[in-house]
């Protein structure tokens, strides 16, 4: 009973941790302001409802929120009470957003907590009530590389080159179904005529989304020019279908170097923005079952071609390595520079070998166990007749043994021994 208590305890320990790691720990709710997507931010969390506080609470922020909530890019992180102060007297801290989490409670969650409100103010945000419905790329040669529009309601223009990264590069390029983004080697003047118009300033992407309505994003309020750089430029590779990839210097099929194939060429690929995930995307296109190590620092030798692949984004659910983001350098870089990354992934032989190898083991167990039982049956069986027999041959063993005793007490009695004497 003790240990089954102990069990239960246990069992509800490991359910709440879970729980508080699992990302769906908050219920948001924007309020006090004229829509859904617009107002004080309040949080239910562990059964206590409050607000957030304003400490360190910025654009990337709201950008999370607005995701989450459904609504379209953030337009302002608001720390001046506007929508006005919450019930209680504790909100919400510690929360750290870069902008790409999914979810609010995936900001720095293993520090949240409720704290005295004092003299901070409570968070706010203010979302567009439309989201991103599409992208496409102007001024360039084809429809995978140009200067990038997105259209969000009824109006489209470009997106500010501030904070944009290889990794929202490549949602847009996935999102075109184009091939893997391209680095830009340098400013086209065709594709940098200016639009006159901007409607998105930031972009948080983590690079593993589908699509940029996905991504967290920052939208200007006025329309303005970018005024610290220039518009976002794309180039994408034309979509050639699977990437083709395979595992090179390893011990079997299903461990080594990665490399992937781009204009006929083989080469690496590069160990960073590289974990389990993309690990598992390899393993399963190699169908080489679950991945078990990443291995860096050209563990499995640096390759004799070029490195392909700088970065890499997947989510780990992909099928193929193609499905995920990808970004392939703009100039050759040489294995003796960048490191190449392998996988080991599951062994298909040995994955079928011992399943194999149980089951005949098991098989012998029983079969030699069937053989003794059947020896000692037919064993005892047998020896019951010869028991038979020998009491048939002597059936009056005992009246034998009874003779035999007397005929033993005659010979030596006192008189039969004077008689041997006198006969001496």
């Amino acid at each position: 009973m003790a240990c089954e208590s102990l069990y239960q305890v246990l069992l509800v320990l490991l359910l709440h941790t879970e729980a508080l790691g699992s990302g769906s720990i908050f219920q948001l709710e924007l309020v006090g302001g004229p829509s859904k997507c617009e107002g004080r931010l309040e949080v239910t969390y562990r059964g206590t409802r409050g607000s957030v506080c304003t400490d360190d609470w910025k654009i990337p922020h709201a950008a999370v929120v607005c995701a989450q909530l459904g609504c379209g890019p953030a337009r302002k992180a608001v720390t001046d009470n506007r929508f006005g102060a919450g019930n209680g007297n504790l909100c919400l801290s510690q929360i750290d957003c870069f902008g790409t989490e999914k979810e609010l409670s995936a900001c720095g969650q293993s520090t949240f907590s409720w704290v005295p409100r004092e003299r901070m103010w409570d968070a706010g945000v203010v979302c567009s009530l439309s989201g991103i419905s599409s992208v496409r790329l102007l001024n360039g040669p084809n429809m995978c590389t140009g200067r990038l529009e997105v259209a969000i309601g009824n109006d489209s223009g470009a997106v500010c080159n501030d904070a944009w990264g290889s990794q929202d590069a490549a949602v847009v390029c996935k999102e075109l179904k184009c091939g893997a983004a391209m680095e830009m080697p340098s400013e086209d003047p065709t594709m940098s005529s200016p639009s006159g118009h901007v409607l998105l300033t930031s972009a948080f992407c983590s690079g593993s989304e589908l699509s940029m309505s996905k991504c967290g994003t920052r939208m200007t309020s006025s329309g303005a020019p970018c005024t610290l750089s220039g518009e976002v430029e794309v180039n994408c590779a034309p979509n050639s279908g699977s990437l083709s990839l395979r595992l090179m210097d390893g011990v079997g099929s299903c461990d080594g170097r990665v490399e992937v194939q781009y204009n006929g060429t083989w080469g690496s690929v590069s160990q960073f923005h590289w974990d389990m995930e993309e690990a598992r995307v390899v393993c399963r296109q190699q169908r080489c079952g679950e991945a078990r190590r990443v291995m860096r620092h050209s563990h499995f030798g640096r390759g004799l071609g070029v490195v392909w692949l700088k970065d890499t984004y997947c989510n780990g659910s992909e099928t193929q390595l193609s499905d995920c983001g990808l970004l392939i350098s703009s100039q050759t870089l040489s294995p003796d520079i960048e490191d190449a990354v392998g996988v080991i992934c599951e062994d298909p032989v040995t994955m079928l070998v011992s399943p194999l190898l149980m089951v005949r083991g098991a098989f012998y167990f029983i079969v030699y166990t069937m053989i003794h039982l059947i020896y000692f049956v037919v064993g005892k069986q047998s020896s019951r007749p010869w028991e038979r027999g020998l009491r048939k041959r002597f059936p009056k063993s005992e009246e034998v043994v009874v003779y035999q005793e007397e005929e033993e007490q005659l010979s030596t009695s006192p008189s039969n021994i004077e008689k041997s004497k006198a006969a001496l």
